[in-house]
């Protein structure tokens, strides 16, 4: 390497350090301010030596009645459950929210919930492979079975059950996971709604050409036994 381009290299590098450091944010940072000092010695004082979560219920309760506000009353707010893993916190945002529309991501979640929240309406948040939907139906019938020594029908009515045919929207992202899950609705006898997972810009998953789209709706319009189409969901910047 020529001496000259060993300079230039290293003024170029001189110059990009430079530029970083211009860049570089100041350093603000201070103590905690009063509220969280207090709870920080709180639990210095009287906590119980571990890592705890501590819940300020009067600002939750303010955050809950903003986000309900702004929603507006011609909207539904869908509480997501994976951000609340605790049914005691879930069902106090539920009431405070005044919904009964949850979002879900996990099957034995979803369990849980169906149990839990007998009258909830229930979207999945991402596409479940078909086992975990036929380990739903599986788990879910024996819990009905437990409940009421009847038929699954008779038991979701004598019990005011979770009846995942009203209150479950399956996500689906590909023709080939439709095809699976109206195979496994025709095995099991069951009839299943259908929220398809549409490409909205930022490439997080769903469909991009709209002509897929159209097929899959029709084939869910050619099984009306087992299948109905129960809206679309695509993930949009905030």
């Amino acid at each position: 390497m020529k001496r000259r381009t060993l300079l230039l290299g290293t003024g170029t590098l001189a110059a990009g350090v430079a530029g970083t450091l211009l860049w570089k944010p100041s350093d603000n940072g201070a103590p905690h301010n009063d509220y969280f000092s207090t709870l920080n010695q709180l639990l210095k004082d009287a906590g119980p030596g571990r890592p705890s979560l501590i819940v300020d219920r009067a600002r939750m309760n303010h955050n809950i009645d903003q986000l309900v506000s702004s929603v507006g009353p011609d909207k539904t707010y869908r509480v997501v459950v994976k951000s609340l893993p605790s049914i005691e916190l879930l069902r106090h945002v539920t009431e405070r929210a005044n919904t009964q529309a949850l979002m879900v991501f996990h099957q034995p979640v979803l369990n849980l919930i169906a149990e839990s929240f007998p009258q909830s309406d229930v979207l999945l948040g991402k596409p479940m492979p078909v086992q975990a939907a036929r380990t739903f139906y599986e788990q879910h019938t024996k819990f009905l079975q437990r409940a009421s020594p009847v038929s699954t029908n008779d038991a979701i009515t004598a019990a005011g059950a979770f009846d995942p045919a009203a209150q479950l929207q399956w996500l689906i992202d590909s023709p080939a996971r439709l095809a699976e899950y109206q195979a496994l609705a025709q095995a099991l006898g069951i009839h299943m709604r259908i929220n398809v997972e549409i490409d909205v810009g930022l490439h997080r998953g769903g469909l991009e050409d709209p002509a897929v789209l159209t097929a899959m709706l029709a084939t869910i319009a050619d099984n009306p036994e087992h299948l109905s189409f129960a809206g679309l969901m695509g993930y949009e910047p905030h």
